[in-house]
């Protein structure tokens, strides 16, 4: 009975040192990243930055799926009023994909991090700009296109 006391004690210490070097790993880690990070946080902020290009191709983006959605219901399913629910499927599948994104930065993080209470946290690299400013983009579409398919659903589904 002893021998398993000692045993279950070593385990317990074991595990503690495991988590104490863990959480040096982590320290040093952070302390890597947020050392010397203006320049860091420079490039990061431009990176991450929309620009007037961003917003024409945010425009563009959803003007080209809002004419698809009126050509699918006119031609496709023979009906105008099929136009908002087509306008409705892009939004969804727009925030979808800002979901799939946001979720997959927050894995990189927990990722850079070691640590996946630090998934929220911001690790500067150029990549996450980029993801932050794609998801930027992505929510000015899903905005322009939710404006649209309720606009689209006031003037054509209660014109009479």
């Amino acid at each position: 009975m002893a021998k398993k006391k000692n045993i279950f004690k070593e385990l317990h210490q074991l595990k503690q040192e495991e988590k104490e070097i863990h959480e040096k790993k982590v320290k040093e880690i952070v302390e890597e990243t947020y050392h010397n990070q203006t320049i860091k946080l420079e490039t990061y902020q431009k990176l991450k930055k929309i620009t007037w290009y961003h917003y024409l191709i945010a425009i563009l983006t959803s003007a080209i799926l809002l004419g698809i959605s009126f050509l699918l219901g006119i031609f496709a399913f023979k009906d105008i009023k099929k136009t908002e629910w087509i306008v409705v499927s892009f939004f969804v599948l727009i925030l979808l994909i800002w979901l799939i994104l946001g979720w997959y930065k927050n894995k990189q993080a927990a990722a850079y991090f070691n640590n996946h209470c630090r998934r929220y946290q911001s690790t500067l690299t150029d990549e996450e700009a980029i993801i932050k400013k794609n998801r930027k983009i992505l929510l000015i579409i899903a905005g322009i296109l939710l404006i649209s398919s309720l606009i689209i659903f006031f003037t054509i589904c209660y014109v009479k």
